[in-house]
């Protein structure tokens, strides 16, 4: 009967976003989009009905798995988080919570997943102490997590491409796992989001989405004694960090629309977005899928390597 939870999951996440598109249209929750010629204007905040689905799908399975403190732990990180992420999107990302604030509420959120892996030391693959580990890694890990999937985005499609094909690799490494199911509940759900984020996009993700699946992604890995694969998974976004730190954080991963081309808006990279630009020189459809396919190569790569 858990197998059904994902498709669910799936329709679920689909309807409640039709539903959000209309209900933020008829609100002016809108933002422009910046790729497209004259003023196009996008519904924003599209995080917020996916991980309400994704989160009522995740509870209905502890009717079925006996690991329900797990579960219950993952849903309230993820849904915590993704609600700092829903306030920074009302209040607007120039206006939004202060950069310092994001970080220290994530790691406050993160409790309960630190808890599980305190009580749980078998959720430990590292040879330090388990409380190390509980106290130290896991929190570093949610709050890294979050605020990577939070910084490689701008383009229609780009953060929810990343975030499937994360959620992709991930499954197969837990097929063994309890935590395959739920994988497979998030990657339906974010598969409903990228219908509507892919180009040309009827919904932005907005930090909900980012931050609450980089906070989900960080559990599911944790639960499934993948922290090392999906930390090396996480590569282009150490470049992208390194990037943005040598623009010191105040560059844009927008490009620079000519002639229906996407182009950079720098004469130095300061994005991984940039980069992707300069090599494709297409519009923004064939930016976002030459990246996807590079991040799920270097996947596959690790996928058969580890």
């Amino acid at each position: 009967m858990e197998w059904l939870i994902p498709i669910f999951s799936f329709l679920l996440s689909y309807f409640s976003l039709k539903l959000w598109i209309d209900f933020a249209r008829k609100r002016g929750l809108l933002g422009r989009d910046v790729h497209k010629e004259g003023e196009v204007l996008v519904p924003e905040a599209g995080g917020l009905p996916l991980l309400l689905s994704l989160a009522l799908s995740l509870s209905l399975l502890l009717f079925f798995l006996p690991q329900r403190e797990e579960l219950l732990a993952t849903i309230a990180v993820f849904l915590g988080i993704g609600l700092i992420g829903f306030v920074d999107d009302v209040l607007g990302w120039k206006k939004g919570l202060p950069q310092w604030l994001k970080p220290l509420l994530t790691l406050f959120l993160s409790v309960p997943l630190a808890a599980i892996a305190y009580f749980n030391p078998q959720y430990n693959p590292f040879p330090v102490p388990n409380e190390v580990y509980a106290l130290l890694i896991v929190p570093v890990g949610v709050v890294g997590a979050s605020n990577a999937v939070n910084m490689l985005a701008g383009l229609n499609g780009l953060e929810a491409g990343l975030v499937l094909i994360t959620l992709f690799f991930l499954s197969l490494k837990s097929v063994n796992s309890w935590v395959f199911i739920p994988a497979l509940t998030a990657m339906a759900a974010v598969a409903a989001f990228l219908l509507f984020n892919r180009y040309p996009a009827r919904v932005f993700p907005g930090d909900s989405f980012t931050y609450a699946m980089g906070a989900l992604i960080a559990a599911l890995a944790i639960l499934s004694n993948n922290e090392v694969f999906a930390t090396l998974l996480f590569l282009p976004y150490f470049v992208e960090l390194y990037l943005k730190a040598r623009g010191g954080f105040k560059r844009e991963s927008f490009g620079r629309l000519s002639k229906g081309k996407l182009l950079p808006p720098y004469p130095r990279p300061y994005s991984l977005t940039h980069v992707f630009m300069k090599i494709v020189r297409g519009g923004e459809r064939e930016v976002v899928a030459a990246m996807l396919l590079a991040y799920f190569l270097w996947g596959a790569l690790l996928f058969f390597l580890l």
